[in-house]
């Protein structure tokens, strides 16, 4: 584990265009260190991101020229990379197993009649 908190630590920025992923394990990760963030629509997480406030979602993991550009930019404007890891940071610490299955839950309820 201290590896990848090391690796974590170490990155100024977590990249990950996914082209598919059912999640994005990782993408919660590195916002939970406080990393700004780039991944795709394509992973699942990015239904939970805010593109341009908590994270970067590419709409077309293919366009490498946006991806440059989306990695550029966090580079070019300090503010907006300490400002993106401290949202990322806070957005993360809501995703937890508690509110996981409360909204598991609540979706049952409203799905499964008399219930």
């Amino acid at each position: 584990m201290g590896d990848i908190l090391d690796a974590y630590a170490a990155a100024d920025l977590y990249v990950s265009p996914s082209q598919e992923d059912s999640f994005g394990m990782p993408v919660a990760e590195a916002m939970a260190c406080g990393l700004p963030v780039i991944t795709s629509i394509f992973a699942g997480i990015s239904s939970l991101l805010h593109d341009g406030v908590d994270s970067f979602v590419l709409r077309d993991p293919h366009d490498s020229k946006t991806l440059a550009k989306l990695i550029r930019m966090p580079y070019e404007h300090s503010e907006l990379r300490s400002r993106m890891g401290q949202v990322a940071t806070n957005v993360s610490q809501g995703w937890t197993w508690e509110r996981n299955a409360a909204s598991v839950i609540q979706l049952l309820q409203k799905t499964v009649p008399g219930k």
